[in-house]
């Protein structure tokens, strides 16, 4: 069975530098509907001399450390106190002189 291609596809087999003509046509149709029907979002006018970097007042308390949801720091664990010394046994009393 053989299949009957349209006038115009015989006619680009043939001549190859019409093909490539018609492409860049089609391209160029296309970019141009894109560019006039999605044209650019709105653009937000700034004023001159307006800061762009603003400064934050300083923080009642200091940050915490870790990632911010996790625990907080680990408390930390009290020295070790030093051992005192056993107290000296009570001296014993002299005995009455006889």
């Amino acid at each position: 069975m053989r299949i009957r291609l349209p006038d115009f596809v015989r006619r680009v087999r043939r001549r190859p530098l019409i093909g490539v003509v018609g492409s860049l046509l089609l391209h160029l149709a296309v970019l141009g509907a894109l560019l006039l029907v999605a044209a650019p979002g709105p653009t937000y006018p700034v004023k001159r001399g307006e800061p762009l970097i603003v400064e934050l007042p300083q923080a009642d308390e200091p940050a915490r450390r870790g990632r911010p949801g996790g625990p907080g720091t680990p408390p930390t664990p009290e020295a070790p106190r030093p051992a005192t010394p056993p107290a000296p046994p009570a001296a014993k009393p002299a005995p009455p002189p006889t």
